[in-house]
């Protein structure tokens, strides 16, 4: 079996350890203030709070605890979207790209190395950095109320409230692993300026999305007992399937260029 077409389990663990010290030496740093933006949230909302009415400080710390979710979401998204890209997105740069194809080890090992790099360690890495700041400052500082991982333990994704749905924990609507693939898959489709490319085809794709199921929504005879009962199973469901697509996408693309 040719090197390319083949997988040797010491092989792919030196491949492996290799890839994760390049990380920790290229991309430790952004891991780590990525990990570290709750903290960055409170010290803006703290010095903000300097500035503002004595007798009115406690609307600035009411205002923390309902940013701090949209907050998360945000840099939890970003954070999966773009870490893949700037890992992995020189894989089509002719210069830049040479160096993957030139380590002696298959295709299968490079990409699966990728996979457990992009999609499980970092992430699981990142999360237990951001919810861990999270918990310890939400302990530390009452002010801060309630820690995200506590919250979403304690409630579920969606509620139903005066005839509209609204959404709990924003921060866990999207899979991570959804999102790094798509990073993954957007590092290996697009030849420049992968990240803005990635972004936006993927915010396009889940607005169409969005409006699709909305609109079939309205013209059946679902009910709302229905939607409450199998939204979550199916989004995940939808996502984890979209998953599977843009992996599949990447070990495609990436075997055709013998990453």
């Amino acid at each position: 079996m040719a090197r390319k077409d083949s997988f040797d389990i010491g092989r792919f663990g030196r491949f492996l350890s290799f890839e994760l010290k390049e990380t920790v030496r290229e991309n430790g740093l952004f891991i780590l203030l990525a990990g570290l933006v709750p903290l960055m949230f409170l010290i803006v909302t703290f010095l903000f709070s300097l500035t503002y009415n004595p007798e009115k400080i406690g609307e600035v710390w009411s205002g923390y605890a309902g940013l701090k979710a949209f907050v998360a979401t945000l840099a939890i998204v970003l954070f999966l979207l773009i870490f893949p890209i700037l890992k992995y997105g020189d894989i089509t740069d002719r210069r830049k790209g040479q160096m993957p194809l030139m380590l002696p080890s298959s295709h299968a090992e490079k990409a699966c190395s990728a996979f457990l790099v992009s999609v499980i360690i970092v992430p699981a890495v990142f999360m237990l950095l951001y919810f861990g700041t999270d918990a310890l400052l939400c302990a530390v500082f009452p002010e801060c109320g309630k820690s995200l991982a506590g919250y979403y333990a304690r409630t579920g994704l969606i509620d139903y409230n005066y005839g509209s749905f609204n959404i709990n924990c924003s921060f866990a609507f999207f899979l991570p692993p959804m999102v790094s693939l798509a990073g993954l898959a957007g590092g290996a489709l697009f030849k420049k300026h992968k990240i803005t490319k990635t972004f936006f085809s993927c915010s396009v794709a889940f607005i169409l999305f969005m409006m699709t199921m909305i609109s079939i929504i309205d013209s059946s005879e679902i009910s709302i007992e229905q939607i409450r009962n199998n939204f979550e199973w199916f989004w995940y469901t939808v996502q984890t399937v979209t998953a599977a697509g843009f992996g599949v996408y990447f070990w495609k693309s990436t075997a055709s260029i013998e990453l």
